[in-house]
């Protein structure tokens, strides 16, 4: 992964690079049909792999403000800028991805997902996914817009994000999508 620096960390996994790049062009896709007159943040998706990794994360971001977070199905994190509040979330961080805290002081945001479990549909399974992203990066621009530095937790379905989605997927065709947006096969 390209750090702001230009430094390759090579600490994003494979799988995470064509969410990366969803989330970089739907954000810059988002803030401009908002109408939001901001720069989109430096943003990097975190899938979380496990239930319990999920649940470490919530604890954290309870202690952060009062959310309800039964059902949340992303978290957005707008990072502050100084150094001092970086380091502090990063070392929440650690406890919920051992190893990897470090990672995460480039950027200027993150978008926080479960890794989607195989159901009985799919193609929902997708949907959701690829919504739960969305509905981050459309808060992460909100908060940009506001210059808050703080955390917005994804709690239910809005038809403003549903309307842009839909507005994003119709630039390019479903094979398009996959191609551009699809993770890799393994």
């Amino acid at each position: 992964m390209k750090t702001k620096t230009g430094a390759d960390s090579g600490s994003q996994y494979p799988y995470e690079v064509p969410f990366t790049r969803f989330v970089r062009d739907f954000l810059r896709f988002a803030t401009t049909k908002l109408a939001v007159d901001v720069e989109p943040p430096y943003v990097g998706p975190l899938i979380i792999p496990d239930d319990d990794s999920w649940r470490r994360l919530m604890c954290v971001i309870e202690h952060s403000g009062s959310h309800d977070l039964r059902d949340a199905k992303a978290v957005a994190i707008y990072v502050p800028l100084t150094l001092a509040q970086r380091v502090r979330l990063a070392s929440e961080l650690q406890r919920v991805c051992p190893g990897q805290y470090d990672r995460f002081l480039d950027y200027d945001a993150l978008i926080c997902v479960p890794r989607p479990k195989l159901a009985v549909s799919m193609l929902q399974v997708v949907l959701d996914f690829y919504y739960a992203i969305a509905a981050s990066c459309m808060r992460l621009a909100i908060l940009v817009k506001a210059r808050s530095g703080r955390v917005s937790v994804v709690t239910r379905y809005d038809t403003l994000v549903l309307s842009t989605m839909n507005d994003f997927f119709s630039t390019m065709t479903p094979d398009e999508f996959a191609a551009c947006y699809g993770p890799e096969p393994s």
